[in-house]
């Protein structure tokens, strides 16, 4: 809702009245010269600067999403099947993840028996070290590569036919990715909001 204030300044003049006189009085060559007073009052400190948000690895399943997003797993019949608290733990997957051996952690929410209905989540941390084989690696999955902000995103829309969606969003320190079993706009957009909830926990400190 947009405010409007309409203000009205007035000018007042202020005059001098000398008692006795009926005239200024012709200024003074020889009167010395007034310069303002010298400032007087502290020198205002710098505004202080923030630090940047710093990338923390998360080490458990609970610590990956907001308790929004779990309630949601949860209300759609989704259960935690793998990773750290996991009903099979780190052996839902017969190897470890890309992630996982970039020193992070995935996490499957799924329906037991159904794997049409995982979502495979994983946050990893990124450095020099690891990052050319992670970026060669994606862009040979033929994914589509864009910026976005600091980050660089490679992903797939995928489709309901069986073609998951796809969403990996790579920082300087780290890496995020979401893998829907069911594609398409939907499953994509929520992959899209899933890593932006990982990114803002990661770097809530």
């Amino acid at each position: 809702m947009r405010g409007r204030a309409t203000a009205l300044a007035g000018m007042a003049v202020l005059v001098a009245v000398v008692s006795g006189c009926s005239a200024e009085a012709a200024p003074d060559d020889d009167a010395p010269a007034h310069s303002a007073p010298p400032e007087t009052g502290q020198t205002p400190e710098p505004a202080a600067t923030s630090e940047p948000a710093r990338f923390e690895q998360p080490e458990s399943c609970e610590e990956l999403v907001p308790e929004s997003r779990l309630t949601t797993f949860e209300k759609t019949g989704l259960t935690l099947l793998g990773g750290p608290g996991g009903v099979y733990g780190t052996d839902y997957f017969a190897d470890p993840t890309p992630e996982e051996q970039s020193g992070g952690i995935t996490c499957i929410w799924g329906v037991d028996g159904n794997d049409g209905t995982t979502m495979v989540l994983s946050v990893a941390p990124m450095s020099p070290a690891n990052r050319a084989q992670v970026v060669g690696d994606l862009v040979a999955q033929g994914l589509n590569e864009r910026k976005a902000g600091d980050a660089v995103v490679y992903e797939v829309i995928g489709d309901t036919e069986g073609f998951p969606a796809i969403v990996n969003v790579l920082r300087s320190d780290s890496w995020m990715s979401v893998l829907s079993a069911t594609g398409g706009q939907a499953a994509y957009d929520d992959a899209i909001a899933i890593c932006d909830e990982m990114t803002e926990l990661a770097y809530s400190s």
